[in-house]
């Protein structure tokens, strides 16, 4: 089922089970809760562009799987937004359908969310990174459950991180030759 509006219901609650997927560009009144081995995929799904969807709160069942693009050359992500909190298991795969060219740390705030429960993605497959970057890594993890991201950085040149080594030498030999 896709979103592109305003979607309600009397029952307040959304569900998607089976082989179904939720998604789309809108607004869902009501909790979500993706559940057997359904999709979240927020934004238009079909690869062209971007977008958000947006939800009070969610929970994802063990056996989802939530998709979302984004692109490593723009900073564009498809995002879930505007949640209270968010149960967050199954599997987390993200596409990358930029040119494999990026210009500093991006963050892809994929899951704007309040806080998330204690849960963890059984599976995170991000796309390999352009070259000279890399996933941040939180606590053992590629995906940062506190705010809901992921983040590309630059990986430290070798060259810099010799100078920066050189630079601490020399301030604690000064420091010392000061005693």
């Amino acid at each position: 089922m896709l979103v592109d509006g305003t979607a309600s219901s009397s029952a307040n609650t959304f569900t998607a089970q089976g082989t179904g997927t939720l998604g789309g560009t809108g607004s869902i009144a009501g909790a979500v809760s993706i559940t057997s081995t359904a999709t979240l995929a927020p934004g238009p799904g079909d690869g062209t562009g971007f977008g958000s969807l947006t939800v009070p709160s969610l929970v994802l069942g063990g056996t989802t799987t939530s998709v979302f693009e984004i692109n490593s050359q723009t900073g564009q992500f498809d995002q879930l937004k505007d949640l209270g909190a968010a149960t967050l298991l199954g599997t987390l795969t993200v596409t990358d359908l930029g040119n494999g060219v990026s210009v500093g740390t991006t963050t892809f705030n994929l899951f704007n969310i309040a806080g998330v429960e204690s849960s963890t993605f059984s599976t995170i497959n991000l796309p390999t990174p352009p070259a000279g970057y890399m996933w941040e890594n939180f606590g053992g993890q590629d995906f940062n459950y506190a705010d809901g991201d992921i983040v590309l950085e630059a990986v430290p040149e070798p060259a810099s991180m010799a100078l920066l080594a050189m630079g601490g030498a020399v301030l604690l030999r000064r420091r010392r030759g000061m005693r």
